[in-house]
């Protein structure tokens, strides 16, 4: 779990940038598919977060986060 606290904002960041990089090119009215596409990974990052303290599920987060840690470096 500390590995994931170290990365976590990390990935935070890189998504915030991809979300902002979306709504650039978002060409729908109001936004409407940038808003979706937050409402929906909002949704999703609320469940998944508190299962990265489990083992069967730490692995795959781990993963994902050095994904992230090397498009960084």
């Amino acid at each position: 779990t500390d590995d994931v606290r170290e990365r976590m904002p990390d990935a935070l960041v890189l998504a915030h940038l991809l979300l902002a990089l979306f709504w650039v090119y978002d060409t729908s009215e109001g936004r409407q598919r940038t808003r979706l596409l937050l409402d929906r990974s909002l949704r999703l990052l609320s469940a998944v977060l508190p299962l990265a303290r489990l083992p069967l599920v730490r692995g795959a987060v781990a993963e994902v986060l050095a994904l992230v840690g090397s498009v960084r470096a």
